[in-house]
């Protein structure tokens, strides 16, 4: 994994704190295909333009379990993607 730059990673943690309540980001039983088709329908929103692929996956992946993410959580991760420029 990339390492993150201080205000990123911070960001990136505090959105992980909010959502440990939540369902495990890996717990769905969704398919390769199911998941590729949504991360096409993620970044087919032009607001998820700026969001790493590695996020994506994981908001992806919690959408599959049934847990999607909050517009806030969302909107975090857009700002810092977009900050961080993946690095």
């Amino acid at each position: 994994m990339p390492s993150l730059n201080p205000e990123h990673g911070k960001e990136m943690l505090d959105v992980a704190a909010k959502a440990k309540g939540r369902l495990d980001a890996f717990d769905s039983k969704g398919t390769l295909g199911q998941l590729a088709t949504t991360m096409d329908t993620f970044y087919g929103d032009f607001r998820n333009t700026p969001v790493c692929w590695q996020d994506a996956l994981l908001f992806s992946n919690a959408s599959l379990a049934g847990n999607a993410p909050t517009e806030q959580e969302l909107e975090t991760v857009r700002k810092a993607d977009a900050k961080s420029g993946c690095n």
